[in-house]
């Protein structure tokens, strides 16, 4: 199995990890589960509109990516930090 991502999947990841970093900060979160939703709608809005992150799941044959359960949390998958440790 390839675990290397492609190029479409690199760009999505890049693009959700800067939108989550710029609108999921402590402060933000706090906020948007205070409002009557419980989140952030219009950043749900955006997932769904800009990258179509609920349709990663979906088979194909009913407009989605067709990726599957256990290959759907790839966008989120982010390699681990270096560690700030000398040995």
């Amino acid at each position: 199995m390839d675990a290397a991502f492609t190029e479409e999947q690199d760009e999505i990841r890049r693009t959700l990890r800067t939108l989550l970093d710029k609108r999921c900060g402590p402060d933000e979160v706090r906020a948007a589960v205070r409002t009557p939703a419980g989140y952030d709608e219009a950043l749900w809005r955006r997932l769904a509109e800009q990258l179509g992150l609920p349709g990663l799941a979906l088979p194909a044959a009913y407009g989605g990516a067709g990726c599957g359960p256990p290959n759907s949390p790839w966008p989120a998958r982010r390699p681990a930090a270096p560690s700030s440790r000398r040995r």
